[in-house]
């Protein structure tokens, strides 16, 4: 059995989220990505893109969507920045 993690109304965001799970050794897919991308509007009534992992890893994904949630593995954006010297 799978339990729902999260859902996304951004397909994008969802297969983001899908790899981090899985870059921490939990395995994740993401629903609905044929139908809903097909038929934007029936993603609301699907539940949008929704990230799925097994049961058995459902505690340790909620903490990894918390983490996420609270920009834990946000970039700097002031490490994209180029120097100011120019080189």
């Amino acid at each position: 059995m799978e339990t729902r993690i999260e859902s996304f109304e951004a397909l994008l965001n969802a297969e983001i989220f899908a790899g981090l799970l899985r870059r921490h050794d939990i395995p994740a897919r993401v629903e609905n990505t044929h139908t809903v991308s097909a038929q934007g509007l029936w993603g609301q009534a699907l539940g949008h893109f929704k990230v799925m992992v097994p049961n058995a890893h459902s505690l340790d994904a909620r903490g990894l969507l918390k983490r996420w949630r609270d920009g834990e593995f946000a970039l700097d954006d002031a490490a994209d920045a180029a120097p100011a010297d120019g080189s």
